[in-house]
């Protein structure tokens, strides 16, 4: 199963990052928003054919229990 962590950037940048596996491929995203985010892993994974899951997490290089799951909007395809 693809599993992606979302988490708040604590470095310059993005304020929100996200880093995991979607299929067979590495993914990272970086946005302003949670939702921004959310949208952006939602189209990546409508690409790709996908439905990864994901998860809030404090730090992403920890193994650590999620925060929470994010359940991302529903893309439709045009």
């Amino acid at each position: 199963m693809s599993r992606i962590k979302a988490y708040e950037n604590p470095d310059r940048g993005p304020a929100w990052c996200a880093e995991g596996e979607m299929g067979d491929f590495s993914y990272y995203a970086g946005a302003d928003t949670l939702e921004e985010l959310s949208m952006l892993i939602a189209e990546a994974a409508a690409e790709s054919g996908d439905s990864p899951e994901v998860i809030l997490v404090s730090d992403p290089d920890a193994d650590e229990a999620p925060i929470a799951s994010i359940d991302l909007p529903v893309i439709v395809p045009q």
